[in-house]
This record gives C-alpha cells, sequence and structure tokens, in this order.
C-alpha cells in the first residue's frame, strides 16, 4: 500500500474521498433538485475542485498524479449517477440513434450502446477534471516550490 501511495502521491482513501466529493453534483443534477447557473450549482461544481487543488498542493508528493486518479474516481462515480438515474433523467424518452443508424438495432441494443457511451463520457469527463485540477496544483506546487527556494537564497547567511 504505501508504495501506491508513493506512486500517486496521496493515500489511496484520500483520492477517494475528493473523487466523490464531486459526485453529489451529478445527483442533484440528474434529479433536476439544482437549477443551472445557481450560486449552489457554482458551488457544487467549483467547490470539490479548489478543494482537490488545495490537497494536493498541501499534502501530494505528486498533485499531478494524485488529482488525475482522483478524476478517474469522479469518473466512475459520474458514469454510476448517470446510469442509476437514466430513467428518471431522459424522462422515459431516452436518446436513440439517428441518420444512417436510426432503427438498425432493437430498443435493447440502443440503450446498452447510449448507456456504454455515456458511461465512457463520464469516465473522459472525470480524468479530464483531473487533469485540468492536476496541472492547476502541479504548476502551484512548482511556484511555491520556486519561491521558497529564491527566499532561502535570498536570505542573509550567518557566519561559520
Amino acid at each position: 500500500m504505501t508504495q501506491r501511495i508513493r506512486r500517486l502521491g496521496l493515500p489511496g482513501w484520500l483520492i477517494v474521498v475528493l473523487g466523490l466529493l464531486a459526485v453529489p453534483r451529478a445527483v442533484l443534477h440528474d434529479l433536476d433538485a439544482v437549477a443551472e447557473g445557481s450560486p449552489v450549482n457554482s458551488l457544487l461544481v467549483f467547490g470539490p475542485l479548489v478543494i482537490w487543488v488545495i490537497v494536493a498542493v498541501l499534502l501530494a508528493g505528486k498533485p499531478f498524479l494524485a488529482l488525475l486518479a482522483a478524476g478517474g474516481v469522479y469518473g466512475i462515480g459520474l458514469a454510476a449517477v448517470h446510469n442509476i438515474f437514466w430513467a428518471r433523467a431522459w424522462a422515459g424518452d431516452p436518446p436513440r440513434l439517428g441518420g444512417n443508424l436510426e432503427g438498425r438495432l432493437s430498443a435493447g441494443q440502443e440503450a446498452v450502446l447510449m448507456r456504454g457511451a455515456t458511461t465512457l463520457i463520464s469516465l473522459f469527463t472525470g480524468l479530464a477534471v483531473g487533469t485540468v485540477c492536476g496541472v492547476i496544483a502541479w504548476a502551484t506546487t512548482r511556484l511555491i516550490r520556486r519561491r521558497r527556494s529564491a527566499k532561502e537564497n535570498d536570505a542573509p547567511h550567518s557566519p561559520p
């Protein structure tokens, strides 16, 4: 376990907790419980990501990898939420194939295909969010280290 911690920069349990912090917004969105553009929605969108970056900057040995992993957890959670609330979110009118593919598959096959696509998109979204937050945390960490290093180099040295 400590080898994995070193590889990802944070303990696995903390990566899971960070990833799951962003999932409630997906639940509330799929249930139409929060209005798009509302202050509560903005807090649910950006609050967890700010927490991700702060935790990674303060605690992670490898902030980019830690947040990429948290993004993966978020993507899995997002996929689960969208599939669990599928019928509610689409109100009995799920997406269907159109164009040249319209009517070529059974309703069951289309459902599997659409849910599969939703799952892949959710995973990609989670990893993309983790990547962006990871880059921000990595850059912030580098900036902080450079400033500390510059301060240490500028500090007057006491004679031996």
